[in-house]
C-alpha cells in the first residue's frame, strides 16, 4: 500500500534470509526502481510476492555476481529492465 514510493531503498544484503523481503514492496503501483544486491536464488521463501502489483516498467538493478534468472512476484518484475552492477 506504499503509493507513493518510486524508488525503493538499496537493498545491500548479498544473501537471503527465510521471510527477509516477503511483500516488500506489494501493492507499490508508483515503484519503478529496485536495486537489489543480493546473489542469493529469491524464491517464494525469501521475496514471496515481494513485487505484487509494482509498475508495469522499470529498472531492475541487480548484482553482476548473481547467477539467477527469476521473473514474476518472487523475483525482477516481469516488463522490468534488468542492469547488473
Amino acid at each position: 500500500g506504499c503509493t507513493n514510493l518510486v524508488n525503493a531503498p538499496v537493498l545491500s544484503a548479498t544473501t537471503l534470509a527465510n521471510g527477509c523481503y516477503q511483500q516488500m514492496f506489494y501493492g507499490c503501483g508508483s515503484l519503478n526502481y529496485i536495486k537489489a544486491m543480493f546473489t542469493t536464488t529469491p524464491v517464494i521463501d525469501y521475496t514471496g510476492d515481494w513485487v505484487s502489483s509494482v509498475a508495469s516498467t522499470g529498472t531492475f538493478v541487480k548484482n553482476a555476481a548473481a547467477t539467477w534468472n527469476v521473473t514474476g512476484t518472487s523475483g525482477i518484475p516481469s516488463g522490468w529492465t534488468v542492469v547488473t552492477e
